[in-house]
């Protein structure tokens, strides 16, 4: 596995990590973090050329925890 390759597993757990920890399943929106599409088209995640993740916006979904 190739260092970007590592990185983008780590930001795919970490972003899974939060979606699973704040009731994903229950927020206003959720498209995509079901991982039925690629991280980068994940509601709310922005990444760069490379598909890492540059920022997460998430306000007002009704997230807990």
């Amino acid at each position: 596995m190739t260092h970007k390759m590592a990185l983008i597993a780590l930001e795919k757990a970490a972003l899974t990590a939060l979606y699973n920890s704040t009731g994903g399943p229950r927020w206003y929106a959720h498209d995509g973090w079901d991982g039925s599409r690629h991280h980068c088209g994940w509601f709310g995640v922005t990444c760069n050329g490379d598909s890492s993740v540059v920022r997460v916006k998430l306000n007002y979904n009704d997230m807990a925890g």
